[in-house]
């Protein structure tokens, strides 16, 4: 946001681009489409799928996939054709939160992968394996094989440099939320640390926001007089930086 109103104070012009959700024609096309179905045989589906998504793309694929998942849309390789009943679907009660849908899907995980996606989930969208393994105490090794799961799942994607990234924030949202508040502060304040560890000081103004942010969520852990102090001076170097970018 800070690089956007920057760019609109130099007179440039900005355009945003807002995706619109799927239209229920769209919607009958895609579904009939990835269950090679005529559509008018999708028509209860579909109805139900926009109900429950309102054409969201990212939350239609995950609905039907938690459709998959359940067991409630299936695959009858005798007759070669996709399989539904809406009554039992409808009976599941599913929500139209994604991120509700998408903590029942993290649930499912096991509880080593579902605790590594939290203190991944503090980290950022973004995370590194290195990061995750100091944050959690989980060596290298143990960590690669616990997020298979999550790869396997979908849930995460590799991205550049060997860094990982959450398939979607609502993805990040959602594992987040599984936290327990009385272990929020002290993981944040721990990715803090480490953040401000491995950041070489002439790498520091680039860096002081994920660092602050990540010390300001721990803040009420910290009771020395000189770690409060130097958390303040990393306020100030951020608020100093915000004002020069600007």
């Amino acid at each position: 946001m800070i690089s956007i109103e920057t760019i609109r104070k130099n007179n440039s012009k900005v355009m945003t681009i807002t995706p619109l959700p799927l239209s229920p024609g769209n919607l009958k096309n895609l579904i009939s489409g990835v269950l090679k179905s005529d559509a008018d045989n999708v028509a209860l589906l579909v109805s139900l799928v926009y109900e429950k998504t309102a054409g969201n793309p990212f939350f239609v694929i995950q609905f039907l996939m938690a459709l998959y998942e359940e067991g409630l849309l299936r695959l009858d390789k005798r007759e070669r054709q996709w399989r539904w009943d809406i009554g039992k679907i409808r009976e599941m009660g599913y929500t139209n939160n994604v991120v509700d849908l998408m903590l029942a899907k993290l649930k499912r995980l096991s509880t080593e992968t579902c605790r590594l996606l939290q203190i991944a989930a503090c980290i950022g969208n973004r995370f590194d394996l290195h990061t995750l393994a100091v944050a959690s105490s989980v060596s290298a090794d143990n960590i690669h094989e616990a997020l298979r799961e999550s790869l396997l799942n979908g849930i995460l994607i590799p991205s550049t440099g060997g860094d990982y990234l959450f398939l979607h924030d609502r993805v990040q949202q959602a594992a987040y939320a599984l936290i327990p508040d009385e272990e929020l502060k002290a993981i944040h304040l721990r990715i803090g640390h480490l953040l401000l560890e491995k950041t070489a000081d002439h790498q520091l103004a680039d860096s002081v926001f994920d660092i602050v942010n990540q010390l300001n969520l721990g803040t009420s852990l910290i009771t020395g007089k000189d770690e409060r102090l130097r958390v303040a001076e990393l306020n100030q170097i951020g608020r100093a930086s915000c004002r020069e970018r600007v």
